[in-house]
């Protein structure tokens, strides 16, 4: 039997809310999608004004966590989080300027190579696996195009670097997300908030750019693709009980997927309003005391 689906959400479906395309997702919009996933952020109309305390308390509490996450997905060249990139915790996962000199040693190592039109997306937007990159066919794409006599052996060495990378990230990405919340080693639930983060920001991404001409959003993996894959961090979040909750997101994802949306845009952010409804029950229910020991309090 399905469950009756939250009124929020049904109108979410069926109602595009074009305030979504009037700006560009930059880094302080991507912290707070996956504020409000996590049930840490409340931008509704309506919000009291110790709703909006309790917003800047949560943010400013998550801030190392998200601006590292951001980080390793966005090739970040400003200062604006200088004093979170100054910070023992950022120091020890990960280096402002590290995703360029990867890049650098990419091109170093096959001459020639460029990530062109794509940016920073060929590399960093490559998917949350584990090793194995979801955007394969750009990869393999643009490293022909940049170097036409290439041979399989090289392509293949190309690729181990990259999964060696993504790897690597993913490792950091969860030992972060562990250290962050004190979850002494549970790397299911750390997986899960970091896989849900990270695809929180592809989404995101998808809300700016679908039916825009930027080359470069090419490159973002698709939004099925998202969709499909984020339900194993719902799901590791889920583990340990909640079966029932898990079911209940199953079958509005199954709705969402279903319905016919005008463009991407549309799907992407009714995937986004789908986590804030559902992601902060198996939170609330299986990681209250680790939310409560770092102060944060959930506002959804």
């Amino acid at each position: 039997m399905i469950c009756k689906l939250p009124k929020r959400l049904l109108a979410g479906i069926f109602i595009f809310i074009s305030v979504f395309s009037a700006f560009a997702k930059d880094g302080d919009e991507h912290e707070k999608d996956q504020l409000r996933v996590l049930g840490l952020w409340n931008d509704s109309k309506g919000s009291e004004w110790f709703g909006k305390k309790k917003n800047k308390k949560n943010r400013e509490i998550m801030r190392p966590l998200l601006v590292l996450y951001n980080d390793m997905i966005d090739d970040p060249s400003d200062n604006k989080n200088e004093d979170v990139h100054q910070s023992a915790f950022y120091k020890k996962y990960f280096r402002k300027g590290e995703d360029r000199e990867f890049y650098s040693r990419i091109k170093e190592k096959f001459p020639g190579f460029s990530w062109g039109k794509y940016t920073h997306r060929l590399f960093y937007h490559w998917g949350f696996e584990y090793g194995d990159p979801a955007n394969q066919d750009k990869l393999r794409i643009q490293f022909y195009k940049k170097l036409p006599d290439a041979t399989e052996e090289e392509w293949n060495a190309f690729l181990t670097l990259i999964q060696e990378e993504q790897g690597k990230r993913n490792k950091k990405t969860i030992n972060a997300t562990d250290e962050f919340f004190g979850l002494a080693g549970d790397k299911t639930f750390a997986r899960g908030i970091a896989g849900i983060c990270y695809y929180t920001h592809l989404l995101g991404d998808h809300v700016v750019h679908a039916e825009k001409s930027s080359e470069s959003a090419e490159a973002v993996l698709s939004s099925k693709f998202i969709a499909k894959n984020i339900d194993r961090y719902v799901k590791d979040l889920a583990t340990h009980g909640n079966q029932k909750e898990f079911q209940r997101y199953k079958e509005y994802h199954d709705k969402v997927n279903s319905t016919v949306f005008e463009n991407d845009e549309q799907y992407a952010q009714a995937m986004i309003d789908m986590l804030v409804e559902y992601v902060p029950q198996l939170l609330k229910r299986n990681l209250p005391e680790t939310f409560k020991n770092l102060n944060l309090e959930f506002v959804k």
